[in-house]
């Protein structure tokens, strides 16, 4: 009795050494389920929002956990695929008002972010029994193109597992060609952005140092509460100069109203006054950002100017882009149209009427506007001109020439030793049309002193500025040439000049021939 008790002694201990040495597994293999999840991309907002999600059944196919046979025909035409989107695996917590739990710990084969293939899909693998809550996490998507997930249907999505289909029978995995299938669906949508050098055009003309007021829209997309990043950035050409007075503002597409947007407490920016061929950013905040519905509108606006390096008649170009995204490590732009501002000038040449290879030196000008009410006045700058701006016509009327040019409130135009001179930052044409297809302004000049020993021309000169009025091609910033100057011509002085040695001799000769006719007068009385 005693050498079978030692007998079943040892057999027990070996036993127990055994059981010690095999894998936990090959005891209890616990049962695990795969979730094949596919990202569908709905053709548009409506389509979406008509979507049934109760009914398992769309166009003669019937969903029921497994794969569907034909994707395209059960959601209806114009579905894609959808690429970089980021699914997370949590656990199912009632305690929390959106249920969503911890993420579930990677273990084995199971991981519990993932980004959709090529496909759309995403393979949970390994799942062990019990209920979870799977998330899309737009700040963590990478999705191509422009476009940011905006709303979504089943999502977040609850699974218990196992999941059984209507026959009773268990999904299991993918290896076992049964695992449970799917299909949460999203549209995609993306802010706009357009930019206008005035209220509501895209091109315009203005005077050298005239301010504009720039204008910057953007519409706000489906699901922009979700964004991490709103940004915009803007950036002027080297002939345009931001000069500040920058103001933002939404309007609400629910109630029309606009509201102010604060610096500070809702954007930054880093735009500085009085800056040529400006770049700057204006940064959005997050809280800022949840604030925001589809279809509100961003309105910036700012001033601006043409400066002196602007190209006379050519395009003055600035564009803004939108910067947004879920996700800060991925961000997306929109570039804007490229609207432009630009002015013209005008050349001249002052000569003799009839030698015009003499140039006349000195000859002093004032320019008018076309209804000859104003004249102009500039203002320069290291001999360049920075600002032009109109003055009422009463301060010249009636007033000579040394007086305007002591007054100096508007600006007298001098020929040189070549007779030459110029005019320029002057607007020209249409408003809200390109350079070229602009057309014309017309003009007036007014000599107010001749040159020495010529008559003063009495008749302002019309003349017409365009965009070639200057530059033959304004286009061909590398090879710029001027357009042949407006002549300007002066005649000599035939009269006798008051007081002059000419005066005396006319009034000698008189005297003598009014002497010679008295004298013979007298004799052939005589006779």
């Amino acid at each position: 009795m005693k050498k079978l008790s030692k007998v079943l002694g040892l057999l027990m201990a070996m036993a127990i050494a055994l059981i010690s040495v095999l894998p936990v597994n090959a005891l209890t293999a616990e049962e695990t389920y795969d979730v094949v999840l596919t990202k569908i991309l709905m053709p548009n907002e409506a389509a979406l929002k008509n979507w049934d999600s109760k009914n398992p059944t769309h166009n003669g196919i019937t969903y029921d956990g497994r794969k569907l046979s034909n994707v395209e025909q059960f959601f209806g035409g114009g579905v894609k695929y959808l690429k970089g989107v980021c699914f997370e695996v949590h656990k199912y917590d009632e305690s929390k008002p959106d249920k969503i739990g911890d993420l579930v710990q990677d273990v084995g084969e199971f991981k519990n972010s993932q980004l959709t293939d090529a496909q759309g899909q995403i393979n949970f693998k390994g799942l062990s029994e019990g209920k979870y809550i799977i998330v899309e996490n737009k700040s963590k998507s990478t999705i191509e193109g422009k476009k940011q997930l905006a709303n979504s249907k089943a999502v977040p999505m609850e699974i218990s597992l196992p999941a059984y289909n209507a026959a009773g029978n268990k999904f299991t995995t993918i290896a076992q060609n049964n695992p449970l299938y799917v299909y949460p669906k999203n549209t995609v949508d993306e802010p706009d952005i357009h930019k206008y050098v005035n209220e509501t055009d895209q091109h315009d003309t203005a005077l050298i140092g005239e301010e504009k007021q720039f204008r910057i829209t953007s519409k706000m997309p489906e699901g922009i509460k979700d964004y991490k990043v709103l940004e915009i950035e803007d950036q002027l050409s080297k002939g345009l100069t931001y000069a500040g007075n920058m103001e933002i503002n939404v309007k609400k597409k629910k109630n029309n109203n606009t509201v102010k947007v604060n610096l500070t407490a809702d954007y930054t920016t880093d735009a500085v006054e009085k800056t040529k061929n400006a770049k700057f950013k204006i940064i959005f905040k997050e809280t800022f950002i949840k604030s925001l519905e589809k279809d509100d509108e961003i309105i910036v606006t700012y001033r601006a100017v043409i400066n002196e390096d602007a190209i006379l008649g050519a395009e003055n170009p600035n564009e803004a882009k939108i910067i947004y995204g879920h996700n800060p490590t991925d961000k997306k732009d929109k570039e804007s149209e490229k609207p432009e501002l630009h002015t013209g000038g005008k050349r001249f040449i002052k000569q003799d009427a009839d030698k015009g290879t003499i140039k006349l030196k000195d000859a002093k000008f004032i320019v008018m506007n076309k209804e000859q009410t104003k004249y102009l006045k500039q203002t320069l700058s290291a001999n360049k001109v920075v600002k032009n701006e109109w003055i009422d016509k009463s301060v010249v009327e009636n007033k000579t020439y040394e007086q305007i040019e002591s007054e100096k409130k508007v600006t007298i135009f001098s020929s040189n030793d070549s007779g030459e001179f110029e005019v320029v930052g002057l607007p020209f044409g249409e408003k809200n049309k390109k350079p070229q297809e602009a057309g014309f302004t017309e003009y007036y000049i007014k000599e107010i002193k001749a040159p020495k020993d010529y008559a003063l021309i009495i008749e302002p000169q019309l003349f017409r500025v365009d965009y070639q009025s200057y530059y033959k091609d304004p286009t061909n910033i590398n090879g710029l040439k001027h357009s042949d100057p407006q002549i300007i011509n002066n005649h000599k002085v035939t009269i006798p000049q008051t007081g002059g040695i000419g005066s005396v001799v006319v009034i000698v000769g008189g005297i003598l021939i009014t002497a010679l006719g008295i004298y013979m007068k007298k004799r052939n009385s005589r006779i």
